[in-house]
Formats: structure tokens, C-alpha cells, sequence
């Protein structure tokens, strides 16, 4: 076509679709080009200009085809065309005697023609096309120029017929091609970006270079089992369109191809798919199962199943009746190639009551090792008269309290429910904590200690504890002299609350009160001595005399407690804790529990000149006569110095003290002015030296087994995923014989492997707190994984069908480099034959539209998200054959 000395050649995009698209030319470059040969070189424009280069395989030499035959020509000679650009520097010659036909392939220097570039005719058109180049072929210059050579050293000749008029320029005309062309290698078409769909591209590639699902929907075996009632489905249409995009991505048409229309399909399910925002890669991939594995479902109306439990039956007669179960209701390719099957155990932590079940699974989430702290700590049995174990425990440096009293709990084999953990500084309580508190509030410098307590559902009863500090009841010598009147006269009365004033009697101390109260309700302070512990009882146990002699029993194994020697006994012991495990220690009932509140009648008094008795020469009984070593008061908080005094009620009945009280030992260092006990604080708990070393070679080879490395590899994350663990309270499980929800602990297992085998590895971390409504974060640390000869039979369940294939080869990777906020997915993968046996295609690099060849070395990706393996042996191609006859 021309118009103004300008010449125009019709541009096609699309081979399906005809447009009126013109592609401008420069008519002088054209023309000078298929100029005749001469010896004289004449100046040309530098502006390239573009013609099109006819190749083929089988055709006549002349390249044209015999009249009258140009549309039979082109389909029995398959005629194919490469867009080139050469410049009217080089002279090119075109002769009908010597036209070259050669694949395009031989011809690296040529642009292969592209989706966008592609110029093409309607096969209407051809007809025309061929008639005029056939009239036209008598009048073709003889004069001609070698074509450029290429890297194959072979030169590329074609042939132009001239325009009819003598007098007109030559027209660059576009010759058709046959449709069935080669625009791309199989395997190497890319998938169009359109506007941050990356993770749909990645996930898309994986689908599309697994064999099975290529042979089942390139060869049309999907349609029988579309599935346009089922409401769950797409009506089908999801499985048509994805049939079609399998085919574009095969037949080499395409450079890159736009998968809209899977996109918005998707989105009619799963809303948050229709906009343009950056998404997880492994969840756009479960809706894109879950919806074709609906369309395709072979069951067209699904029954009503129920969950199969064991109830003491064997594993292989469960599993199979829950696996039959499931294809009660679901029955499709996906299902016989990507699902599996898990074994799962929970135990009730009250009841021990064990329940397994059998749950099919279309891909392996497994966690990445968490780092991990490790921290000493001192474990108090039950019975107050046993020593302290000094272990250390590993648990996850991110993790919560419970962690640390689950790691425990695997060395003493204590329920960790049992347990309570509190953090000790400078003989203080520095805090009492929660399962659910974060370990990242515990110091290093602080100690740890862990206390078993009793379980009620083993007592029948509520349970009470008590956290306990010691301290010393008088911070300085004891007076000799009334505050008031300074009488040395008379045995003196202390006050209660401070134990810092001392009276003759209580006209004494009201009168003294308006100087005193201010000193006496400042006092902050006391002396600490000892560690703190706690004990617990049921709590119609829960008597004085119980609470004194656990107490007792308890506090021995921190203190060194001494009696100056008696002047009435020279046979008095020194050290009255050591005395007996069953020692009891009485109460005399003079103490008051009032406190000072303002009210001068209830001012409290207290004897110190008490009728001292000789208490440690014998284990003690339980005689109420005995002398007090320390009382005992409630305190509103850890550190707290003054508090109600506990009474001796002289009775068996319980007192009534609500459960996490705070009581404080004050230990009687002084009386009638003279001391009484000398009570040191030991340079280290008494521990148990046997039982330490024990429980240390213990969680040393712990430790050796479950080392992290910096990388973990994929052995490491599968075996995580089939470690017990306990369930969460919002993941609570109902137990039927307690009839109330537990926090169980939980095992899963592989039980039956799926021919196709998704491994996802969980480098997101989602997590929900008060203050936000969640929070994102990313693993990065890269995991080795094996690209061949992945072996799962260590993670078998003992009970497993045998027979089963347990090795593995690679066949995809998707990738995801960023944050977890954005970033960017890519994907690797090869296609294996059906039988596994034949590397169809090598690895590819898949970046949205780009499609490359991948070193071996970039497999093992830093970035790996998603890993697709294949199972070695004839399990695809019998199920293939099963279903749909593909042998």
C-alpha cells in the first residue's frame, strides 16, 4: 500500500484476529535495497527498514508456489516467515533461482516473531498474494546480492517480485504463514505480569509443567468429568478456561500469555483476589486446586459422612475406611494426584484419653526450626522434704512460657500444667508467670525456678498455692528501754507492724503513737534472706499446721538456720531444720493480726520476753507447745513488708486463703533483746547432685539431636512437623470422656503419600495481638533440599500401607524474594515424563513473560517458598490409565 511516498505493510497482532493495524515503512530504504547489483556502492539512508524472510522445511526451491495453487501450497508446505531488520548499506539481492529454505532456528541473528511483531495474513488473503508474486515471477530482476551471513555461516536468499508498473516502487509485501507455526520452544512461553499477579504467574508455571495434568487437559479427558452442578464449583467454567490456557502455553504461539480469565474466576470465590495487590503465593494455589478439583469432581452428588475414630481398631482398617470416605464426596485428577493422607493422635492431658483419626491433606506446611535459648533451671518436686534439680532446658527463643514448661516436662515428665515457673533476683520474687507471657521478658541474670504442684483432677479437690519469701523479723537490735517513759525495768511489748518500737505497756505506745506513726508506716524494706519457693495444697488441707510444716520443710533447702548456745541446755543443736523431714513447728496464740490503721484500740502488741524452750534437741512431734521459729504473714504482693498474721486456729478446719496468696517467712532473729537464730543464706541451692547429672547427660543428647543449623534442610523442617506439640487454647480440642474442650497434645504422621507431593515452607508468620490487628513477618534462612531422591520413609507412620513409594524427585520451585510486606515471586521447574524416568524439558527460570534455561546450581534457591516433588514409579501412569485409558 502507498500513499505519499510512504509505503505501508498490513500488521496482523493476533493470528486468530484480523486489524487494520498499518506498520509505517520508509519507501527510499525499501527501494534501495532491491535495487540490481552493481560494482558502484551509492549513499543510502540510514534508517533500517524491515522485511520478511520465508523459511521452510519442504517446499519447492523456487519458494513459490505453482499458480493457481497458492492455498494448497501453503497448508501442504507449512511455510513459515521471520521478521529481520537490515540496513540499505548492505545490498540484498532476491532471486527465484535460488530461494534458500532453512528453519529459523539456524538463524540466530534474525528476531523470531513475537506476539506483538507478528505480521500475518487471513489464508483468504493468500490466494491473492501468491497469484500476483506468480504472475509477477518472469519479471524479476536477474542483478542480485549474497544476503548477510549469519553465525551458521549460510546465506538467507529470498525473492521480491516487483510492482506491475514499470515505474512504481517496489512494495515490501508480507507473505503468509502457516498457523501451525513455531513462534516459541514447548515449554518456554512466559505469563504476562498485569499489575503485580507474580504470585499467580509462579504458582500457574508449576501447574502447567506437571505432565499429568498437560496430557489430561491438552488431550481433552477433562471433559468428562466437568461437573456444571456442583455449587461449590465454577460450573466448569474454571476448568474450560484453564483447559485453554494449558493449550496456549503448549502449542508455542505464544511468547507470553495473559491468564485474566483465571484471575477473575478465581476472584468470584475468593474476593481478595480481585484486586491488584501484592498476594501469597501458596494460597491464590489452594483456591486454584480447590476449584478445579470442583469442577472436575467425578461425585455429582456428595453424601453425608461421618469422622472415622479408631476406638482401639487397626490403623490400616481406619485409615481405609476414612480414605473411602473421602471419595465419597471428593474424586477428581487433583484428588488422585496431590492428595495424601496423615495419621493424627491427640491425648486429653486430664484423662489421657488417646483418639486417631485419619485426614486427607493436598499439601505439607512445615515449620522452620525456631531458634533457640537455652536457660538453667531449678526444679522443685511435689514433696517440700526433696532437694531441687538443677537442669537446663532449650526452648524457642521467640516462644512463650509454655514452651519452656514443655521442654521440661520431656525431661521430668511432669504435666506441664502441673508446673508453675517464677523469676528470682537477689532473694526477691521478681515475677510470677503465665504460660501464655513471651520468654523475652526473662533476664539472663535472673534465676529460674519451676515448682510442681498438685494436680486437682488427681486430688479431687481445688488447689491453693502460695508464693513464699523469707525474711528476717527485726532489722535492728531489739530495744531495752520504752520508747516512751525509757523504762529497762519492765518486759517491753513490740509494735507488729514495724517491729522498730518497743513500750511497757499500751498507755506507752498511745501516747507514743503521733511520733511513731510516721516512722511506722514508712518502713518499705525488709531484710531477705533465703530464695523464695512455692508450695501448694488442697484446699481442705490447707490447715495452720500443714501450711507450717510444708513451709518449713521447703525453706531448709535455701537457709542455714543456728540457735546461740542455751544457758539452760548445754545440749541444745545447732541447726533446728535439719532435724526431721516430718518436724513440726507450733504456734503460741499471742500474736495479734491486727494492723495499724489509724484506730488506737486496735494497736498491736506482741510479747517478746516469751519463756524460751529447748526445740531443736529432737524431731519434733506435734506438740503445740513448741517454740516459734518464724510466723507468717499474708502479704497483698510479693514485696510487700507488713500483712495480716496468720493465727494458729488450733483445729483441723482449713483456712480460708485464696489461691496465689502471698505469704512471707519472718524469721525470729531476735528476742529479749538478745539474738535468737542466726539464719544465713546458702551460696547455692541444695540440689540433688545425683539427679542433676543425670537430667544433664539427658538434655545434652537432646540437644545434639535437635540442633538448628543457620540452614535448616528439609529433613529437619518434615521432622519438626511430626513432633508433638500442644494445641493452643483457641485451638482447644473437645474430649469426650471429660465432656469439656483441652488443650491436647497433638501428633501428625505421613500415612499415605500422593503420587505429587507440595511442600510448603513456612517462612510467613501471621500473629494477632490487642494492640494491632495483626502482624507479618518473614524467615529468610535459606533450607537445603534435595533435588532428587527425596526419602519420606523415616517419616512414615509405623502403621502405613507398605508397598508404598517413598522417594521423591524435584520438579518445581517457587520462589519469593522480599519482605513480607512485598517482594517478588519467581518460579524453577523441569517437566518429567509420566513415569518419571525422561527429563521431557530441563530446568527453566520462570519471571513472569521471561522464560530462560536454569542452571542446575540455581535450583537450590536461598529463596525457596513452594516445592513440588514427584513420586518415582507408575503411580500417575496406572491412575491415568485407570480412569482415562492413556497408556
Amino acid at each position: 500500500m502507498r500513499s505519499d511516498d510512504r509505503e505501508y505493510v498490513l500488521k496482523k497482532r493476533d493470528p486468530n484476529q484480523w486489524t487494520s493495524g498499518l506498520l509505517q515503512c520508509n519507501s527510499s530504504s525499501a527501494l534501495s535495497a532491491l535495487r540490481s547489483s552493481s560494482t558502484t556502492t551509492s549513499p543510502h539512508t540510514s534508517r533500517p527498514s524491515i522485511s520478511y524472510r520465508y523459511i521452510g522445511s519442504t517446499a519447492d526451491r523456487s519458494g513459490l508456489p505453482p499458480t493457481g495453487q497458492s492455498s494448497n501450497w501453503i497448508s501442504s508446505h507449512g511455510s513459515k516467515y521471520q521478521r529481520t531488520s537490515y540496513y540499505p548499506t548492505s545490498r540484498i539481492a532476491y532471486s527465484a533461482q535460488n530461494f534458500n529454505f532453512n528453519t529459523y532456528g539456524n538463524y540466530p541473528s534474525t528476531t523470531l516473531r513475537s506476539q506483538s511483531t507478528s505480521s500475518v495474513l487471513r489464508r483468504s488473503s493468500s490466494s491473492s498474494l501468491f497469484s500476483s508474486a506468480s504472475s509477477a515471477s518472469s519479471n524479476i530482476a536477474q542483478n542480485s546480492l549474497n544476503d548477510s551471513q549469519h553465525s551458521t555461516g549460510s546465506a538467507l536468499k529470498q525473492t521480491i517480485p516487483p510492482s506491475s508498473s514499470p515505474t512504481s516502487r517496489p512494495t515490501a509485501k508480507v507473505l503468509p504463514y502457516d498457523e501451525q507455526g513455531t513462534v516459541v520452544d514447548c515449554g518456554f512461553t512466559g505469563l504476562r505480569n498485569i499489575g503485580n499477579t507474580c504470585f499467580m504467574n509462579s504458582t500457574l508455571q508449576m501447574l502447567v509443567n506437571c505432565k499429568e495434568l498437560q496430557v489430561y487437559f491438552s488431550g481433552g479427558y477433562y471433559k468428562r468429568d466437568i461437573n456444571i452442578m456442583n455449587p461449590l464449583g465454577f460450573g466448569g467454567r474454571l476448568a474450560e478456561v484453564f483447559a485453554e490456557f494449558m493449550k496456549q502455553m503448549w502449542n508455542g504461539m505464544n511468547r507470553a500469555y495473559e491468564p485474566t480469565k483465571i484471575k477473575e474466576l478465581v476472584a468470584e470465590k475468593a474476593t481478595q483476589f480481585a484486586n491488584f495487590a501484592q498476594h501469597d503465593a501458596h494460597e491464590f494455589l489452594s483456591f486454584v486446586l480447590d476449584g478445579l478439583h470442583e469442577d472436575l469432581n467425578r461425585v455429582r452428588v456428595k453424601p453425608t459422612t461421618n469422622t472415622i475414630e479408631a476406638e482401639g481398631r487397626p490403623d490400616i482398617e481406619v485409615s481405609r475406611e476414612a480414605w473411602h470416605n473421602h471419595l465419597l464426596r471428593n474424586d477428581s485428577i487433583f484428588v488422585d494426584l496431590f492428595h495424601g493422607q496423615l495419621k493424627s493422635r491427640l491425648q486429653c492431658p486430664k484423662c489421657n484419653q488417646i483418639s486417631i483419626t485419619f485426614d486427607p491433606f493436598a499439601y505439607l506446611a512445615v515449620p522452620f526450626p525456631k531458634e533457640k535459648r537455652s536457660s538453667t533451671v531449678y526444679f522443685w518436686p511435689l514433696d517440700p522434704c526433696l532437694k531441687p534439680v538443677r537442669i537446663i532446658v532449650r526452648y524457642n527463643a521467640d516462644g512463650k512460657i509454655s514452651e519452656v514448661l514443655d521442654a521440661l516436662s520431656r525431661l521430668v515428665n511432669v504435666n506441664p500444667k502441673s508446673m508453675r515457673i517464677i523469676e528470682v533476683n537477689n532473694h526477691r520474687i521478681v515475677r510470677v508467670y503465665n504460660p501464655d507471657d513471651s520468654v523475652n521478658n526473662i533476664l539472663t541474670t535472673d534465676i529460674i525456678y519451676v515448682f510442681q504442684v498438685h494436680d486437682p483432677y488427681d486430688c479431687n479437690d481445688d488447689i491453693v498455692e502460695f508464693a513464699v519469701v523469707q525474711r528476717l523479723l527485726y532489722r535492728k537490735g531489739i530495744g531495752r528501754a520504752c520508747a516512751f517513759c525509757h523504762a529497762t525495768d519492765v518486759k517491753l511489748k513490740t509494735c507488729e507492724r514495724c517491729y522498730d518500737a518497743f513500750y511497757c505497756n499500751r498507755e506507752c505506745q498511745v501516747k507514743n503513737w503521733p511520733d511513731h506513726k510516721i516512722g511506722c508506716r514508712s518502713r518499705t524494706q525488709a531484710e531477705a534472706v533465703g530464695q523464695p519457693f512455692i508450695i501448694s495444697l488442697p484446699k481442705k488441707r490447707a490447715t495452720y499446721s500443714n501450711i507450717m510444716r510444708n513451709l518449713e520443710s521447703r525453706c531448709k533447702h535455701s537457709v542455714n538456720v543456728f540457735q546461740p548456745p542455751v544457758e539452760n541446755n548445754n545440749d541444745a543443736v545447732v541447726d533446728p531444720l535439719e532435724s526431721s523431714r516430718e518436724s513440726y513447728v507450733g504456734s503460741s496464740s499471742c500474736f495479734s493480726a491486727s494492723a495499724i490503721n489509724g484506730n488506737i484500740d486496735d494497736l498491736p502488741v506482741v510479747p517478746v520476753a516469751a519463756k524460751r524452750q529447748m526445740v531443736l534437741g529432737e524431731p519434733r512431734n506435734k506438740s503445740r507447745t513448741e517454740s516459734k521459729l518464724f510466723l507468717v504473714r499474708k502479704l497483698q504482693q510479693s514485696d510487700a513488708v507488713f500483712g495480716d498474721t496468720l493465727v494458729d486456729s488450733r483445729s483441723d478446719t482449713a483456712l480460708d486463703l485464696p489461691n496465689g496468696t502471698f505469704l512471707s517467712i519472718n524469721w525470729w532473729n531476735l528476742k529479749c533483746g538478745k539474738e535468737y537464730l542466726t539464719v544465713e543464706t546458702k551460696r547455692d541451692v541444695d540440689v540433688d547432685i545425683e539427679k542433676t547429672a543425670y537430667y544433664q547427660k539427658m538434655s545434652s543428647s537432646m540437644a545434639s539431636s535437635s540442633s538448628i543449623a543457620s540452614n535448616p534442610s528439609l529433613y529437619d523442617m518434615l521432622a519438626m512437623f511430626s513432633e508433638t506439640e500442644r494445641l493452643k487454647p483457641e485451638e482447644s480440642w473437645y474430649c469426650s470422656k471429660c465432656k469439656e474442650h483441652v488443650e491436647a497434645t497433638k501428633q501428625l504422621v505421613l500415612y499415605r503419600l500422593p503420587p505429587i507431593l507440595i511442600i510448603q515452607l513456612k517462612r510467613f508468620i501471621y500473629t494477632t495481638s490487642l494492640m494491632t490487628v495483626h502482624r507479618r513477618s518473614k524467615d529468610d534462612r535459606p533450607v537445603r533440599y534435595p533435588l532428587d531422591n527425596l526419602d519420606l520413609a523415616q517419616f512414615l507412620s509405623d502403621t502405613a500401607p507398605s508397598g508404598q513409594e517413598t522417594k521423591y524427585d524435584l520438579t518445581g520451585v517457587v520462589c519469593h524474594s522480599g519482605s513480607s510486606y512485598f517482594g517478588h515471586y519467581i518460579s524453577l521447574g523441569r517437566l518429567l515424563s509420566i513415569d518419571g524416568k525422561t527429563i521431557e524439558i530441563d530446568w527453566r527460570n520462570f519471571d513472569d513473560s521471561i522464560v530462560t534455561r536454569a542452571q542446575l546450581s540455581r535450583v537450590q534457591n536461598d529463596d525457596a517458598y513452594l516445592l513440588f516433588y514427584k513420586q518415582r514409579g507408575r503411580a500417575t501412569q496406572d491412575l491415568l490409565k485407570k480412569h482415562y485409558g492413556i497408556g
